[in-house]
């Protein structure tokens, strides 16, 4: 006897739909649920055509909760304050009261359901729940009041969530694109720098992540040529996937930076003597692009898609990020006047 879970079956046509339902019904015993609607804790959206709504809207609540996020009277338009420095100098010392007091505090409880946000659809958590994750193993009282502050900022947006639509424009549609960028040394604790990239398909974000660089970038061209291997590398495996969909990518992927400096040292002949001492994986892009895999792009910082998955910005450039990371980016503006 065997047992297995639901499925998610995708089709371009209903009619393929039921063919494959049928199929799988003459030799197993399963129960059609009907439209996709919750999955793995995620909200599906399909009531409006052309459009697809995912959410985690009761997962937000439990976390917010989790938090201890209940004042009605405190609100934050961004999840972390513009002079974000979440730094292991205010970890508490074993033995004083901080550390006791913490060990009654479900810090970890909510680092870890924050992070179930950030996989499954809030990309405007992604930064500060990086920083957050870097001191886990010994937080601190300061650290929390952070970790409250996002707690009070999911609870006031419980239902945003990634919006797909068809494309605008046959162009767009299966291309894949990809924006890369980094915020250089701003670790405190070890001055690594911290990488972002967002994918996009057909105009809307499938992929995203904040890092902290494993390496010690000695300039922000070193912290933005890693951020663009790092973003390369995954890639990869998207046009794999794009592929097997049925969307083959017959162009290279577009790889937007906002540094020139980066750009011309991936598409130099060899590794300028600045970058030689960088790890060979990062590297790896410059191949990616001498096999035509990608293709570096330069984009003005304004219209850097990825800004708000490196830093904490301010009220007002956050809630811009926050739209293009929920709704994906036009083409850059230069670009688009080429169209």
């Amino acid at each position: 006897m065997i047992y297995v879970d639901d499925i998610v079956v995708m089709c371009a046509h209903k009619r393929d739909y039921r063919q494959f339902r049928d199929q799988l019904a003459s030799s197993f015993t399963i129960t059609d649920l009907g439209a996709l609607n919750w999955y793995l804790g995620i909200g599906v959206d399909l009531s409006r055509r052309g459009r697809i709504e995912i959410s985690q809207t009761e997962f937000a609540r439990q976390f917010a909760k989790i938090t201890g996020a209940t004042r009605p009277n405190v609100f934050f338009d961004s999840p972390a304050p513009v002079n974000l420095d979440v730094s292991k100098r205010d970890c508490p010392d074993p033995d004083s009261d901080e550390a006791t007091v913490m060990k009654r505090i479900p810090y970890r409880n909510a680092l870890g359901s924050l992070g179930w946000l950030v996989l499954g659809t809030r990309p405007d958590l992604a930064q500060v729940y990086s920083q957050l994750g870097r001191v886990a193993a010994n937080p601190g009282l300061v650290h929390w009041k952070l970790m409250q502050r996002v707690g009070y900022y999911v609870r006031d947006t419980v239902e945003l969530g990634i919006v797909f639509t068809r494309a605008s424009r046959a162009v767009e549609r299966g291309t894949l694109v990809a924006y890369a960028d980094a915020s250089w040394a701003d670790c405190k604790d070890d001055r690594r720098s911290t990488s972002g990239y967002l994918l996009i398909v057909g105009g809307n974000v499938v992929a995203y992540k904040s890092v902290l660089q494993k390496c010690i970038s000695g300039s922000s061209m070193e912290a933005e040529y890693v951020a663009a291997g790092t973003a390369a590398k995954a890639v990869v495996p998207m046009r794999g996937l794009l592929q097997s969909l049925g969307f083959a990518q017959e162009e290279p992927t577009v790889l937007y930076q906002d540094n020139t400096a980066s750009i011309s040292n991936i598409e130099g002949e060899s590794p300028s003597s600045r970058t030689r001492h960088i790890d060979l994986h990062y590297h790896y892009v410059r191949d990616l692009r001498e096999r035509k895999i990608i293709a570096p792009v330069w984009v003005a910082s304004e219209d850097m898609a990825a800004d708000a998955l490196t830093k904490a910005l301010g009220p007002d450039a956050f809630l811009t990020q926050r739209t293009i990371l929920f709704e994906a980016p036009k083409l850059p503006r230069r670009l688009e006047e080429e169209c």
